[in-house]
């Protein structure tokens, strides 16, 4: 059995993030207005890198392949040819699209054609979900940019470089792994390379809704909290949120930078794990619109507890094989609170099940049985956290880690019962553990 007395002035998921002045990431790609380069693509394998490289290993001046030339005439040594070239799928891996590429690691050159009227006063991004590990883009015979990091979004202004007609996008990709790079050169993970996740043309008004953060405000399930920040020559035009299904609308004025903190009152459905509730919120400044799907609830860190919502929970992960919670059905009044969580064993014997409780002040709010338990000892300081969840979330549907209690626990009891072994389990156990310092 475990006791917790604590204070309910909590750490809170629904924080305000910091804000970079820097940051230019257009948030939330899909729910803009565009095109989808997803599909068939051209592709090059260039194992020596003498795609970009002269035989110096200096760039080529042009770019290289990036370049897209053609043969003016036959004397004209151009010795690589898109329109010839083979085809894989993007947003995907080359390991496993071609057999003979299922070891490789090293370069490849990706090409496609797309055309695209841009709207007049709109600005062109090409926005990438992923492209493991390094990428280089040219668009048009100019290089865009480079990127560096497998699993991470990245875009490129290109609206002086598109046309109408006829554009040719064309991305070095390079996955070779290094002593310094995401996975190192010594690695227990398989080293996947390529376009991995979607492409887009993004089409956006001069100024636009850059980023944003929509969420109840920490400490609070009535009040919503965030910020909304816009780039372009016109960050002062005003900010509106929109909650239709809650009959909410509010308008908000920039700073000078263009970010505009938003906050107001809202009673809306929480969402769980038992009632997953999504609202559609939109985020409006001028000519530009973003919606998207928010799911708004509070998750407060309690020790080896956590409130959902306001809800005490309490759960159990067994080797992400099976999933056991308790879960109360009231949100705790402020103040200070017991929580115990008592466990009652099955035994004696290895792997049987049990049943537990959770009690608040005294009161039961949930019972549940588990029918058996892993068949091995644990030691019982292995990521036994207090106040901090720094490893594997207990359920990553509730919450995520890093997870960290900014409030104040009076003090955490942890009562074992006797040992629920038969005398043979015991002795067995006792040699295992004679065998382990050998």
């Amino acid at each position: 059995m475990s006791s917790l007395r604590l204070l309910s002035t909590l750490l809170c998921l629904g924080v305000l993030p910091a804000v970079s002045a820097d940051l230019q990431l257009i948030q939330n790609a899909a729910a803009r207005q565009g095109v989808s380069l997803n599909g068939s693509w051209r592709a090059i394998v260039d194992p020596y890198e003498s795609g970009y490289y002269d035989y110096r290993y200096k760039p080529q001046a042009d770019g290289g392949f990036g370049a897209d030339k053609k043969p003016a005439s036959k004397s004209d040594l151009v010795e690589y040819d898109f329109d010839t070239a083979g085809r894989l799928q993007v947003p995907g891996d080359w390991n496993t699209q071609r057999p003979e590429l299922m070891l490789y690691e090293g370069t490849i050159w990706y090409q496609r054609d797309f055309d695209y009227t841009v709207p007049p006063g709109h600005r062109i991004f090409l926005w990438f979900g992923a492209a493991n590990y390094r990428a280089m883009v040219f668009l048009n015979g100019v290089k865009v940019g480079e990127h560096e990091g497998g699993f991470t979004p990245f875009q490129f202004e290109v609206t002086a470089t598109v046309r109408p007609k006829g554009n040719v996008l064309i991305v070095k990709v390079d996955d070779q792994r290094k002593q310094d790079f995401i996975p190192t050169v010594m690695t227990d993970w398989w080293n996947y390379g390529g376009l991995t996740r979607g492409v887009r043309v993004i089409d956006v008004p001069g100024t636009f809704v850059e980023d944003y953060s929509i969420q109840l405000e920490k400490g609070s399930q009535t009040r919503i909290a965030g910020w909304v920040r816009l780039n372009g020559a016109e960050r002062g035009q005003k900010v509106t949120v929109r909650i239709p299904e809650a009959g909410i609308a509010q308008t908000f004025t920039p700073d000078s930078a263009g970010l505009a903190r938003v906050a107001f009152d809202a009673r809306l459905d929480l969402w769980s794990p038992q009632r997953p509730k999504l609202y559609d919120v939109i985020v409006e400044a001028g000519a530009d619109r973003v919606t998207d799907r928010i799911g708004f609830r509070t998750i407060e860190a309690r020790g080896g507890f956590y409130l959902l919502n306001g809800k005490p929970v309490f759960d159990y992960n067994m080797l992400i094989l099976a999933q056991y919670r308790w879960e109360g059905t009231d949100v705790l009044a402020p103040g200070k609170h017991t929580i115990v969580f008592e466990y009652t064993y099955d035994g004696p014997g290895i792997a049987k099940g049990g049943s537990g409780e959770l009690k608040v002040d005294g009161k039961v709010v949930a019972t549940g049985k588990q029918p058996n338990s892993i068949a091995f000892l644990q030691v019982s300081d292995e990521t036994f956290d207090v106040g901090v969840d720094t490893r594997t979330e207990v359920n990553a549907k509730d919450y995520q880690v890093p997870f960290a209690f900014d409030g104040k626990i009076d003090k955490l009891t942890v009562n074992l019962g006797p040992m629920q072994l038969t005398a043979a389990e015991q002795t067995r156990m006792r040699e295992a553990a004679a065998r382990a310092k050998d």
